[in-house]
């Protein structure tokens, strides 16, 4: 295999995963050749800048390599794709460079960058031009320069299962050097960006049912295992066999405890044993906790409602909302803002340019409505049928909402786990058209609870990174950058600081 048919079984997918594979196999091929000229060779370091950010660096010649003899920053980029390039040849680009050097954090004469496509002659000029500006020496490699330092055992007919491989390791080895403020700082980096996307050209957030619990609506299993228990109960009362309270509550801790019961598949016959109470019965146990305490509403439901409000300059904040919740608490959060919003949960519904859609992709059933039938037909992820109906029909508007907005918008994810093989489908449709991960996620962190006595404290924190940078490289490849919230309690601070930086 050579580097064509190399770069061409990349291209199949393309994608964060594409990327990631490409950055992996140039720097095993740069190792080779630094090596071979007896020069050092850094690969994957973190930095800051003038201004307190991070930058995280492909790789570093300390003493540079073949014409260029200083120290040099190697930038790898997988697609030269006509938005990609865009950025690069903005002052805003280069500017990151520039204040490494001011600050000294990392000397550098030289700027090396690698492209997985040919360049066009005046495109590769006019980058030449725009960084040599800056008194910056500059060197540009394309395919063709890294065939001439391919070795014949560089790629083989199993080099991507290899490279995958190799990247893990490299993730591992990576997570295991990094210190504790190198990963706060690049945590840091990551809000960074997200705040200058919400003030710029705005998001779209995508809700689930972690942001109401804490208001008592329950979250799905709960839901399901509620509703299983109401639908039993009516028919044993006829019967004559009554469920007290005592033993509902007994039935449901053992319903969400059980490894081996689908939510889906119980939903399956849930809203058939109901019939035509099935609006009525499922509004009942959505809504019977439900309370908004009386000192106002949760800081995470008071956080998010705030980023909603418009933004004095017009630009950014929240363009619209994608929630997979039944639920209207978001929009009883958003009534005593004083907020213009519509809640849409029908192909035919369609905001005005002044409202805020919420859109309900899974169905919409408000509290204060009993029965309808429109929002009954709503629910059609209710079901396991209508999981799989959602699934196969890529043309419903549940589908094509989330996809434009993935598409064309930066959105951020709150109160998901994630585990919607729908959404995760979507996901990985959306990555496949960018080179890097262009959405984000909150999510708190796994804790491993522990006795120092019998487990290791090093091992056990070890695990843990190198865990935690794992699973942020699955979610890349779906297109999604993590924010790691130390518990729940911290999210809104996290989501505060998209409103108040400047």
């Amino acid at each position: 295999m050579d580097f064509i048919e190399f770069k061409n079984n990349l291209d199949r997918n393309k994608g964060p995963r594409s990327s990631m594979l490409f950055e992996t196999f140039v720097i095993k091929l740069l190792e080779k050749y630094f090596n071979n000229k007896s020069k050092e060779f850094r690969s994957n370091i973190t930095v800051r800048t003038l201004h307190g950010r991070t930058i995280e660096l492909d790789a570093y010649a300390p003493d540079g390599i073949d014409e260029l003899a200083g120290p040099t920053i190697i930038e790898i980029r997988y697609s030269a794709s006509p938005s990609n390039m865009n950025k690069y040849l903005s002052k805003a680009f280069f500017k990151r460079y520039l204040d490494l050097n001011d600050k000294n954090e990392l000397p550098f004469d030289s700027l090396f960058f690698i492209f997985g496509d040919k360049l066009d002659k005046d495109l590769k000029n006019k980058i030449y031009e725009i960084i040599e500006s800056y008194k910056i020496k500059v060197k540009i490699w394309e395919p063709d320069d890294l065939s001439e330092i391919m070795n014949d055992d560089s790629l083989s007919s199993n080099s991507l299962e290899l490279l995958s491989e190799l990247t893990i390791n490299n993730t591992i080895d990576n997570s295991l050097k990094r210190t504790p403020d190198e990963r706060l700082s690049k945590r840091k980096g990551i809000i960074d960006r997200l705040a200058n996307i919400y003030k710029s050209d705005g998001i779209v957030l995508f809700l689930g049912s972690g942001i109401s619990n804490d208001v008592g609506i329950p979250l799905w299993d709960t839901l399901i295992s509620d509703l299983l228990v109401e639908m039993i109960r009516e028919k044993l009362v006829e019967k004559s066999i009554v469920i007290d309270d005592l033993d509902r509550d007994f039935i449901v801790k053992k319903l969400k405890n059980a490894k081996d019961t689908s939510p889906q598949l119980q939903a399956r016959y849930i809203r058939t044993g109901l019939g035509r109470t099935f609006i009525k019965i499922i509004s009942k146990v959505l809504y019977k906790d439900f309370r908004k305490p009386s000192n106002g509403w949760p800081e995470l439901l008071d956080i998010l409602s705030q980023l909603c409000l418009p933004r004095r300059s017009g630009r950014g904040g929240v363009q619209a909302i994608v929630t997979y919740n039944f639920d209207d608490v978001f929009e009883k959060v958003l009534d005593e803002k004083g907020l213009d919003y519509v809640s849409i949960y029908r192909e035919s519904d369609i905001p005005s340019q002044d409202e805020l859609g919420i859109y309900h992709v899974h169905g919409f059933l408000p509290n204060t409505i009993e029965n309808d039938e429109k929002l009954s037909q709503s629910l059609l992820v209710f079901s396991e049928e209508g999981y799989h109906s959602l699934s196969l029909n890529p043309y419903s508007w549940q589908n094509i909402t989330q996809l434009n907005f993935l598409r064309e918008s930066t959105c951020i994810f709150v109160g998901l786990s994630l585990s919607d093989p729908n959404l995760r489908r979507l996901l990985a449709i959306s990555a496949s058209n960018s080179e890097y991960p262009r959405h984000f996620v909150i999510l708190p962190k796994i804790i491993f609870e522990h006795d120092p006595k019998k487990e290791r404290e090093d091992v056990i924190q070890s695990f843990s990174i190198v865990n935690e940078d794992l699973q942020e490289k699955s979610y890349q490849e779906l297109g999604l950058n993590v924010i790691w919230a130390e518990d729940l309690e911290e999210i809104p601070g996290i989501l505060a600081f998209l409103k108040k930086r400047r």
